[in-house]
């Protein structure tokens, strides 16, 4: 969004253009990434968290985040060396599902769509989504478009709406 307030010759053009990007960008996260390979997906939805400390230190606190419920989760097929030491990057998706937990709790690491054993992935999402048709366990399906689509908008009102309206711009 930042390299698109430069297009344009007056404020008006300018904000255009943002609002150009912005509607791409909303259209993607509606039509649920239509058209798009799950590589594609995965990388613009992607968070990445790095952990200052191992893992058990936040357990023992009784710290709750996506970072290290992707930490837990990691260790349960990557291993407890991946897990015990500072500074691990988590990299997650969010998933919809179980929807009667926190958005904290719903942190699927990319990782897991890279195994190439699918049995294993498969028993690693069902048991983390609560999901028990395996056909369900597909990328497009188990994403949480509405956080995406919340976290797109508030970015939106603090990047865009507020100051085009502070600059008496539609």
């Amino acid at each position: 969004i930042f390299k698109k307030f430069l297009d344009g010759s007056t404020l008006k053009e300018c904000y255009a253009a943002v609002g150009a990007t912005c509607t791409k960008w909303l259209s993607i996260l509606t039509s649920q990434g239509e058209g798009m390979r799950d590589e594609d997906i995965l990388e613009l939805l992607v968070e990445q968290n790095n952990m200052s400390k191992p893992l058990e230190e936040y357990i023992v606190l009784g710290q709750k985040s996506l970072a290290i419920t992707c930490a837990t989760r990691m260790k349960a097929f990557l291993g407890d060396a991946i897990v015990s030491n500072a500074g691990l990057a988590t990299m997650y998706v969010v998933s919809s599902q179980p929807d009667d937990k926190q958005v904290t709790e719903r942190a699927i690491p990319v990782q897991v769509f890279e195994l190439s054993n699918i049995e294993l992935r498969n028993n690693l999402l069902q048991k983390w989504t609560k999901i028990a048709d395996s056909d369900d366990l597909v990328l497009r399906k188990l994403i949480d478009w509405e956080y995406y689509k919340g976290r797109l908008s508030n970015a939106v009102l603090k990047i865009v709406s507020i100051p085009a309206a502070l600059q008496a711009i539609d």
